[in-house]
């Protein structure tokens, strides 16, 4: 059986199996878009006519799934979320925006599971700075992979 390339090696690791998941539904309940990024911030990027596409469309994804939060409501839910947000960010409260999935039940379960966007279907992505809410499932894994990954990136840093 042939060895597995660099890249393929690469693409399994950034996915997270599935079965990680506490079905806690924390994460959906209060989250943060890329980087931290404003809800304005986030329109201004969908409105650009220079952003890729791809930027437009995951940007459009999770504007369809989630609606803004105020940060009083987040920091009532979540209070050590919010400080390690704003830790992690070097930001102040005015320049994050928290989401909240609109089609998260009472129960914290998803009312459209069976026909969730892709957005929900790959959550999580594990990159460098992937942020875990305490207790999350995929934590451990996502550092673990992303260590495997940073040895590749190092293998092919040698090679070049």
């Amino acid at each position: 059986m042939a060895e597995k390339s660099y890249t393929q090696q690469v693409q399994e690791l950034l996915n997270l199996p599935q079965s990680l998941c506490k079905q806690c539904g924390q994460c959906c309940d209060t989250s943060i878009f890329k980087f931290g990024l404003t809800y304005d911030e986030i329109i201004e990027l969908i409105n650009n006519p220079n952003t890729d596409p791809s930027q437009v469309k995951g940007a459009k994804d999770f504007l369809s799934v989630f609606e803004p939060i105020s940060f009083e409501e987040t920091q009532k839910k979540n209070p050590k979320f919010v400080v390690d947000i704003l830790k992690k960010l070097n930001k102040s409260k005015e320049k994050v925006t928290f989401f909240h999935c609109k089609y998260l039940t009472d129960d914290n379960k998803c009312a459209i599971h069976d026909h969730r966007p892709d957005l929900c279907k790959h959550y999580p992505v594990c990159y460098k700075d992937a942020f875990f809410i305490d207790g999350c499932g995929y934590a451990e894994q996502a550092r673990k992979n992303w260590a495997e990954i940073e040895k590749i990136l190092e293998k092919l840093g040698d090679k070049i």
